[in-house]
């Protein structure tokens, strides 16, 4: 009877089965696409994505220029004595917020973006030219403290012979008071000149090993002196064939930048000069205007802060370029 009941089930799994085969749909297995037509259709698709990739590198963004017009930076300032602490003193403030507007999106930074800080004293007898270069900065954070220490490092660097001079020179600095001399402390004097002189001198070494910039350069963060505020701008631009400055009797951004290039030969990229929180001078605007060709941009009838123009110069950019950006 064992043997009987297992001939009887086995019968009933292979009617079942026929019965099963029959009842699916007859398309199913001649509509299945072969093994060598689904290898093949797979590396149709690697190839289409290779063929993108390669088309998005090609598109190379158009280098841009941030260039903003600093005005009544002090010698102390110029050199990195400043306290990130304290960034309203000297208005380095907006130095940073600017950096952070012109080089940072969301989720990434901008590589073709470079901001420079034209940094002008108050006699204009030379101009320092900072400059920040998104591709290879590094250590930069979109925070204001961050960015105000790369740059305190980068400009102290570029300045170590005098900073001992300038922080013996900075206001409220407290001075010892000077010792009334007479006759008897001359010789005291004489013989203590030398001993004094090396433990001056041991003392400047010790201090400015303390501070930022003798750890040396930021890389991607250029510090650069010139002798005048169009050799600076010349040095800033350099790569751009077209530049805008941005001010409220200007065009529209569709006007301004759809033009094409002012000077092809200097490249295809776009200079974006705008001031700090006091403005452009007239000097300057004739400077850029008349020596640079550059083209009067508005972005609205209403007062704006410099990093904010900055943002929106970059939207209007971005528009150009078809959403193509670093």
């Amino acid at each position: 009877h064992r043997g009987d009941g297992m001939a009887a089930r086995a019968a009933y799994l292979a009617v079942h089965a026929s019965t099963s085969a029959l009842n699916r749909p007859h398309g199913h297995l001649a509509n299945r696409p072969s093994r060598a037509a689904r290898r093949h259709r797979t590396l149709a698709r690697c190839d289409s994505n290779v063929n993108n990739v390669s088309e998005q590198s090609s598109a190379t963004p158009r280098s841009r220029s941030i260039v903003v017009m600093c005005h009544h930076v002090t010698p102390h300032a110029r050199a990195g004595l400043f306290s990130p602490a304290n960034l309203l003193q000297g208005r380095v403030d907006v130095w940073c917020r600017c950096i952070t507007a012109g080089l940072y999106l969301s989720d990434a930074i901008r590589t073709n973006s470079t901001v420079h800080l034209v940094l002008q004293s108050d006699d204009l007898a030379s101009c320092r030219l900072v400059s920040v270069d998104g591709a290879t900065v590094e250590g930069l954070a979109p925070a204001e403290r961050t960015v105000a220490l790369l740059l305190q490092r980068a400009m102290q660097h570029a300045s170590l012979d005098e900073l001992p001079t300038l922080a013996r020179e900075a206001p409220g600095r407290r001075r010892k008071k000077e010792k009334a001399s007479s006759v008897d402390d001359d010789d005291d004097d004489a013989n203590n000149e030398g001993k004094s002189t090396r433990n001056a001198e041991r003392r400047r070494r010790g201090w400015l090993a303390g501070q930022p910039g003798s750890r040396g350069p930021v890389p991607g963060i250029a510090v650069s002196d010139h002798h005048s505020l169009e050799r600076a701008l010349a040095w800033a631009m350099r790569g751009c064939g077209a530049v805008t400055l941005l001010d409220m009797d200007g065009d529209d951004a569709e006007t301004v930048l759809g033009r094409d290039l002012d000077d092809p030969n200097e490249g295809d990229g776009t200079a974006v000069v705008v001031g700090d929180d006091g403005g452009l001078t007239q000097a300057e605007r004739q400077t850029l205007m008349f020596n640079h060709g550059a083209i009067l941009l508005t972005l609205g009838r209403r007062m704006l802060l410099a990093s904010h123009c900055v943002v929106l110069a970059h939207s209007a950019l971005d528009e150009r370029d078809d959403g193509v950006v670093g």
